[in-house]
């Protein structure tokens, strides 16, 4: 997904990707493009990890501890779901209608569009620009595909 972003934004012109290296913040910082384009200073994942450090230790995390949780949150997030798609897909071949595009589409609708705004880690989707949503859709695009990829390997491999 980070690929993506970071090539879609050179091609999309929008300036995303160029203005995250400038900006300090380490270059696989997760949702730079989506978070970015919908004018937010900080990303869905970075504030769910502040938003545990304070429940767990009643204050924030500093700026380097922050990226470094929100990066492991998102992929415990992305393996964590991976891994009920593989499960679920072992027994019901139709989880994987379309190469796994569904499944990235489902993730996409209920952790981007729904829960991030429902929880108030993100903007609603009305509020956030249309270029943010493609963003967030196509990298889920490619999150399914790639599931789906990692998944049919590993069976082979099993089988």
């Amino acid at each position: 997904m980070e690929e993506f972003q970071q090539r879609f934004s050179r091609v999309a012109g929008d300036r995303a990707d160029s203005e995250q290296r400038a900006s300090g913040r380490p270059e696989g910082w997760d949702a730079r493009s989506q978070d970015q384009v919908s004018g937010q200073s900080s990303s869905a994942t970075e504030r769910a990890a502040d938003a545990g450090a304070y429940a767990l230790a009643s204050r924030p995390l500093n700026a380097d501890r922050r990226a470094a949780a929100a990066q492991a949150l998102h992929y415990a997030f992305g393996i964590g779901v991976g891994a009920v798609y593989g499960a679920l897909a072992d027994t019901d071949p139709r989880v994987t209608q379309f190469g796994g595009i569904a499944f990235g589409l489902g993730v996409w609708a209920a952790a981007d569009e729904i829960s991030t705004a429902l929880f108030g880690l993100a903007p609603a989707p009305t509020e956030r620009p249309p270029l943010a949503h493609t963003y967030s859709v196509l990298s889920h695009v490619v999150y399914g595909l790639t599931t789906e990829g990692v998944r049919r390997s590993g069976r082979a491999l099993l089988d």
